[in-house]
């Protein structure tokens, strides 16, 4: 039988964009792992952590759909699985992963000479034999799964316990990326104090992620974890100031409400919708957004634009200083920019056609062709004219189907968590909380 070799290492080795930061973070220790292991220092790993009130806490319906919706989160992004070997729920991850073919990394804290090497074992250990430890600090092989994994997902939290202080210590770390951390935030609706205390971790950067029905969708390509189970699906929520500094990366398409008919729809099809379901009230900002996600389509339209060509628009403001200058259209009895709508990453939407709108004059507009223009808006320099300039746009030429734009290229945003829960659970993308308060047209 061939014995398996292991490789020696100090931690500031370890494969992740913060490495020389681990020693002040983890202390002086050394890892090893089978050398052949170049699968750990490839992929990107999704390390699951849990506060645990008793050994078989991980038995409860709550912790085993975080579970599954932490392994499912891991299928779609490709990720592998690190946990720490030494705790009450590791088999389970183990059996879990081993299940659904998974990549798993078992770390495990001691002496590196402690047992054989095995194939997916990280093994750590202090440089200086008799180093200890406070009793009452988080265990080396916990503090390791939260600041070895590009990704963190918190399956359960006990305020103020051990996981909930390397979580704070995590999401105030400089060198690590905001919007890296995920807490699992139950679909039960909490007590008023637990659920503040829990949508606080989101105002400290950490992404919740809402338990909701099954609504799993094979056109995305998702992997059912267990097809025989009735097993709950998180999305993410996230607060919208996490994604200011990297608004760049967003073109942002903002819906409003509709004041008659569809851009899909003839007028006969919209007037026989009225005879057969005439409006009860106005309809809203967020009906249309409900409508896009449920067709999976951005409609182009050539409203208040000139040519023929029709196009989706957006924006490539950020989308705070977007909302910050929104303003009521009387002309149009509308806001120009509302708090819903979706942000699509930038380099996706340019391989499908996305241009940035080119700001022109009336004389110029004269020597431009039919497709030229319809990437081109017209600006007056007469007083009280519109400053089309700050609205910064992009624009797609032709619809969009939101079908084929992956998990990760996309985020649909609202003003509200209560309206974020409803929307999340017909979304393929992670929710964002624009926490925009609301206004009254004048």
């Amino acid at each position: 039988m061939k014995h398996k070799t292991s490789t020696r290492s100090n931690i500031q080795s370890f494969p992740v964009p913060w490495a020389s930061y681990l020693p002040s973070l983890l202390g002086s220790i050394d890892f090893s792992m089978e050398h052949s292991d170049h699968e750990t220092l490839t992929r990107e790993w999704l390390g699951i952590v849990s506060s645990h009130r008793d050994r078989h806490g991980y038995a409860i319906q709550e912790w085993q759909d975080s579970l599954q919706s932490a392994l499912q989160l891991a299928q779609r992004q490709h990720w592998g699985i690190l946990c720490a070997g030494d705790t009450p729920y590791s088999q389970i991850i183990i059996h879990a992963c081993n299940r659904y073919s998974i990549p798993l990394r078992i770390i495990h804290a001691g002496s590196l000479n402690d047992s054989p090497d095995q194939a997916g074992v990280i093994r750590l250990s202090h440089q200086d034999s008799e180093a200890t430890r406070n009793k009452a600090d988080p265990p080396l092989h916990d503090r390791a799964v939260v600041f070895l994994s590009d990704k963190l997902f918190v399956l359960a939290l006990s305020e103020g316990g051990r996981i909930a202080r390397l979580l704070e210590e995590r999401v105030q770390f400089d060198a690590i990326p905001p919007g890296t951390s995920y807490l699992a935030i139950p679909s039960t609706r909490p007590k008023r104090t637990k659920s503040s205390v829990r949508l606080d971790w989101l105002d400290r950067g950490v992404i919740g992620w809402l338990n909701i029905a099954p609504q799993l969708d094979t056109d995305q390509g998702f992997t059912a974890i267990a097809p025989n189970r009735n097993q709950a699906i998180h999305q993410p929520l996230l607060p919208i100031h996490l994604l200011v500094s990297s608004h760049s990366k967003f073109l942002i398409h903002c819906t409003r409400s509709r004041r008659g008919p569809w851009p899909d729809q003839s007028p006969a099809q919209f007037h026989d919708e009225l005879l057969h379901r005439p409006w009860s009230s106005q309809p809203t900002v967020a009906q249309t957004l409900f409508r896009i996600l449920q067709q999976r389509r951005l409609i182009a339209t050539n409203a208040y634009r000139r040519g023929d060509l029709t196009t989706v628009c957006f924006s490539s403001n950020p989308i705070s200083d977007l909302l910050a200058m929104r303003q009521f259209q009387p002309h149009l009895a509308r806001w120009d920019w509302e708090p819903y709508g979706i942000m699509i990453d930038r380099d996706w939407l340019i391989q499908h056609g996305a241009k940035q709108v080119s700001y022109i004059d009336s004389v110029t507009a004269k020597t431009k062709s039919a497709e030229e223009l319809a990437f081109c808006q017209v600006v007056s320099n007469t007083p009280g004219a519109i400053h089309w300039q700050k609205e910064q746009e992009w624009r797609v030429p032709g619809d969009i189907r939101l079908s084929s734009i992956p998990f990760s290229k996309a985020i649909v945003f609202v003003p509200t968590i209560e309206e974020a829960t409803e929307i999340q659970k017909i979304s393929s993308w992670p929710v964002a909380i624009a926490g925009v308060s609301g206004q009254s047209p004048p």
